[in-house]
């Protein structure tokens, strides 16, 4: 007889090793409109107490549609913002460690953590399941590493996608209704159905898998005695559909508050494009699972290699368990069919992998186990099988840790080139990439980053020096100029100023000159404009402004310099000839650096979060060694003291909980050894 206390044990330890190691591996940001909305809901449940929400600014392209009050509303099911509000709270807390301006980096920074603990908890139930089936317990565990490890399941964790936490309610349920059907416990059937209606509230195509569920619930009411079969149906319809019809009707009466219909999730007026709207006859179903499961930009056995030995494991698990195997394999022959015939989307937009049916991979993965217990092959050969998929798995995904898969899929590169051309696929330009950014990386001034020391910066919009002797200016602004200030102007204001020229052909008269637009932070600046001098070629003058104290301080700060760009007879966009630039502060002159340091993260006071910032994860400007949650926070513009502290408390916590499982881990190995020495075939 099993024991289940050691079952659950493990379950347990794997859930705390591989939350560990994806907090380690997290990226830390959310980097897709699909997953900002459903941030921007907790936010708004959070600080508002409502489901409505803002946009970041207008024009931008997220997934949000006017509801009856008029106020805005995300197409996306609520669970998943409803599960990350505890961590928008945590985040919001470590925010205040910083400069007020960073709450929105750090509260995302907590949220996109969520996929991480979502995907671990999948890992520990589908190992269970495992067991169940039958599975002994290594190799149950060897499957549940594996999908955890070796599949897109890790680049998912690290997404706030709604992928993840789908893909853990259908294994809930399939594993509870499985348990329902060996013990015939009612709490198992209560739990299926709760499961699959958290499902649908997480993403509403959770219905495709309903036929499946279906089907195996019919299956199961054939082998029952004829004289329990009424009495069956009863119990696990009222098990299964009570807690499922609550939960949806909870749902219905959310669409009715938001969009004044039960029905209307605000998929079908969301967008004209999407899978929903897409469904028709000019889909091309047999060209969308080539792309799904052979293609090289997007094929599923690519991306989790390790599915192809599962493949040879159908059969072994069909023998075992025909109803679970049939269940499993409809449910992972479903999401494929359905989005088969998407016409327009079928890839899943621009994301790693085949994002669509990402929710199938444990099933893809299951019949691993009964794989690897097949008699008719010989050990060696699965043993050398297993580590060579899993290693080949493995590398694929620590591709992905590397560099943000974005960089390349918004390149010149034409994405159906990147899908169906296998020497531009993703799995290749992912390495490329990073021999690239690693380079830069490198080329940055790193001492002087950490120096501590105040500065300033050309950011950009200035052509080279052409002056040598007025070095390091003497050169051109185009129509934009910007400064990167490393300084505390909440300590002490800063003075800055800028002496230039330009060309009285620019300019029919000097009183038609009114100067630089200046801004710092957001912030318009007034500056003090003098004529130097003036001739028949050029007029000379000085500006010179304090920059704003208190609230629009942060280190560094970007100061933004406008003048129209009018330069007869030259090709270039030039406006102004800089001279000469001084910064004061304390009377004291701020020394300028001709340094290459990374790009801070572009926020202000005036605008918590924008479009530019959820681009700077992944901008090629920005290049990073590795595509994680620490770097972002080093380069983010947080102060480095208070930053460094950060990094390690939440390194230390990730590391703790990677050494808790791998110390149960070795104690339970051990366990199991002896167990196994005493004749005990389970393990």
């Amino acid at each position: 007889m099993r024991n289940q206390r050691l079952d659950w044990g493990i379950a347990v330890l794997l859930c705390l090793l591989l939350t560990g190691l994806y907090g380690l591996t997290a990226n830390g940001y959310i980097d897709s409109a699909d997953g900002e909305v459903i941030y921007l809901v907790t936010e708004s449940l959070v600080e508002w107490g409502s489901f409505a929400v803002d946009t970041l600014e207008p024009g931008v392209p997220l997934a949000l549609i006017p509801g009856r009050d008029g106020l805005q509303y995300a197409v996306t099911g609520p669970v998943q913002s409803l599960l990350a509000a505890p961590l928008y709270l945590m985040g919001r807390w470590a925010a205040t460690l910083f400069p007020a301006v960073f709450e929105p980096f750090f509260t995302r920074l907590f949220v996109a953590f969520l996929n991480g603990f979502v995907t671990a908890a999948t890992a520990a139930v589908l190992y269970l399941f495992g067991v169940d089936l039958g599975y002994r317990r290594r190799s149950a565990l060897v499957t549940a590493l594996v999908f955890g490890l070796c599949t897109v399941a890790w680049p998912y964790a690290r997404t706030f996608f709604s992928e993840s936490l789908h893909a853990f309610w259908l294994v809930l349920a399939v594993w509870a209704v499985n348990r329902y059907r060996l013990g015939q416990q009612v709490g198992w059937a209560v739990l299926t159905g709760i499961a699959l209606a958290l499902g649908f509230a997480t993403k509403y195509v959770m219905a495709v898998a309903g036929l499946a569920f279906f089907c195996y619930g019919v299956l199961l009411w054939l082998q029952q005695a004829h004289a329990r079969r009424g009495k069956w149906f009863w119990r696990t319809a009222l098990g299964v559909g009570l807690p499922f019809l609550l939960l949806l009707g909870l749902l219905m009466v959310f669409n009715y508050t938001r969009f004044g219909s039960i029905f209307e999730t605000g998929y079908t007026r969301a967008d004209t494009r999407g899978p929903v709207t897409d469904w028709g006859a000019t889909a091309k179903p047999l060209l969308s699972w080539y792309g799904y499961f052979l293609s090289s930009g997007k094929g599923f056995f690519f991306f989790s290699p390790p599915a192809f030995l599962a493949l040879w494991g159908w059969r072994a698990l069909y023998c075992r368990h025909k109803l679970e195997s049939l269940l499993v394999f409809g449910i992972a022959l479903a999401y494929p069919l359905f989005y088969s015939f998407v016409t327009h989307r079928w890839f899943g937009g621009v994301n790693w992998g085949p994002r669509y049916i990402v929710c199938v991979t444990p099933f893809m993965l299951l019949p691993l186990g009964a794989w690897l217990e097949r008699q008719d092959l010989r050990r060696w050969l699965s043993i050398t099988a297993l580590l060579l998929f899993g290693a080949l798995g493995a590398v694929v995904q620590v591709s992905n840790l590397l560099v943000n898969y974005n960089a390349y899929v918004f390149s010149d590169v034409a994405f159906e080139q990147q899908i169906y051309i296998p020497e531009k696929s993703p799995l290749l330009a992912q390495w490329r990439l990073w021999s690239e950014y690693r380079a830069g990386w490198q080329a940055f001034d790193h001492a002087l980053r950490v120096s501590g020391g105040d500065f300033y910066l050309l950011e950009s919009g200035f052509y080279p020096t052409e002056a040598v002797e007025q070095a390091p200016y003497g050169r051109w602004m185009g129509a934009v100029g910007e400064f990167r200030i490393y300084a505390h102007s909440s300590r002490t204001p800063l003075v800055f100023s800028i002496t230039y020229s330009r060309p009285k052909s620019a300019t029919p008269t000097a009183v038609a000159w009114r100067g630089l637009q200046w801004t710092y932070e957001d912030h318009d600046c007034v500056s003090d404009l003098q004529l130097l001098a003036e001739s028949a070629q050029e007029t000379q003058w000085r500006e010179k402004v304090t920059l704003p104290t208190g609230g629009a301080a942060r280190w560094p700060g970007v100061l933004h310099l406008d003048a129209p760009a009018d330069v007869p007879g030259d090709a270039r966009e030039l406006s102004v000839f800089v001279s000469n630039v001084t910064l004061l502060q304390d009377g004291v002159l701020l020394p300028y650096r001709e340094a290459r340091l990374p790009r801070p993260l572009p926020l202000s006071t005036e605008q918590g979060w924008s479009w530019p910032a959820l681009f700077w994860f992944y901008d090629p400007a920005v290049p990073r060694p590795l595509d994680l949650w620490l770097w972002y926070v080093w380069t983010s513009g947080v102060p480095l003291p208070a930053a460094r502290a950060f990094i390690i408390g939440l390194l230390l916590f990730w590391l703790a909980l990677i050494l808790v499982g791998i110390i149960g881990f070795s104690r339970i190995g051990l366990c199991m050894f002896h167990s196994r020495r005493r004749g005990n075939r389970e393990c």
